[in-house]
């Protein structure tokens, strides 16, 4: 959380940019979002749009699981590559 918020501080002052109180404007990705995975805090969800490229072991709201055309989940860094051609193209 203070890493999102010390980056969107710099990135609002050096570049002029505003971001929504919650942060979704900024994309986080991980794979191992299970509480005690080192991505946890990162991707659960608090603070920007997280999706994950591993297991997701819950119902909640985020992670959101990366899945291609047909609903299939991607991981690792397949997944990485394909959410960002999807959000790029």
């Amino acid at each position: 959380e203070a890493i999102l918020k010390s980056a969107t501080a710099l990135i609002s002052k050096k570049r002029g940019l505003t971001f929504e109180e919650n942060l979704r404007d900024i994309l986080v990705v991980g794979d191992s979002p299970q509480k005690g995975g080192n991505d946890h805090y990162f991707l659960k969800g608090k603070y920007a749009t997280a999706y994950t490229v591993g297991e997701k072991t819950d119902e909640a709201e985020f992670p959101i699981s990366v899945r291609d055309k047909s609903g299939e989940k991607i991981f690792n860094a397949d997944g990485t590559l394909y959410l960002l051609k999807q959000l790029l193209t």
